[in-house]
């Protein structure tokens, strides 16, 4: 019997040798359709003869039911993304870029394979802006208004502003918005000029 089994102890767990794990749909008494895993484990006695067989069954109807509406949130939430008319990244807790939309790949020039391959920060024209905006954002899991000059393909500068929030604390997680400030560069650096060839004291 399986009680003795358990009990005996001449009985050797670790020379099981043999394990079958199957996945199969069964209906139930309440007309649903289950997602049943079944798993035996079989075992020998110091004999080396088989001395029994464990089963265990799991109801993993819910857990799939989750993973599928989890799997929907995730494809619904990347497609978001890319229908979104700015750049937008989500960034991991090393700082590294998880997913880039298509805004954002289509205006640096870059993949997002190219993208994942350095940090987030690597994309700054400037170190100490780039350092600047990593310790707004891990002291205060949040970015407002933040300008920097981010590098695209063949070191092109893009004009830039970022806003970053938390998307996931336990992951650490962050969601970033980055606008293209071209034109309001282009204006600020053409009012610049002015100033600096005006004869006009200021």
């Amino acid at each position: 019997e399986l009680t003795s089994l358990h009990t005996e102890k001449s009985v050797n767990f670790s020379s099981a040798n043999i394990e079958h794990n199957k996945e199969f749909e069964l209906q139930l008494a309440d007309d649903v359709l289950h997602t049943i895993n079944l798993k035996l484990k079989f075992f020998s006695g110091k004999n080396k003869k088989r001395a029994g067989v464990v089963g265990v069954i799991q109801d993993l109807t819910e857990l799939k039911l989750t993973q599928k509406k989890l799997e929907q949130e995730q494809k619904k939430f990347i497609t978001l993304l890319d229908l979104a008319p700015v750049a937008v990244a989500t960034i991991d807790a090393e700082d590294r870029i998880i997913r880039a939309n298509i805004a954002m790949t289509d205006r640096l020039g870059l993949s997002e394979r190219e993208l994942k391959k350095d940090t987030f920060y690597q994309l700054f024209n400037d170190s100490s802006n780039a350092g600047e905006a990593a310790k707004k954002i891990h002291q205060t899991g949040r970015l407002r208004g933040f300008i920097a000059h981010l590098k695209g393909k063949n070191s092109e500068l893009y004009p830039s502003e970022l806003h970053v929030d938390c998307l996931n604390k336990e992951t650490q997680e962050y969601l970033c918005w980055i606008s293209d400030r071209t034109k309001e560069q282009f204006h600020q650096d053409k009012f610049d000029g002015l100033l600096q060839h005006s004869s006009l004291p200021m």
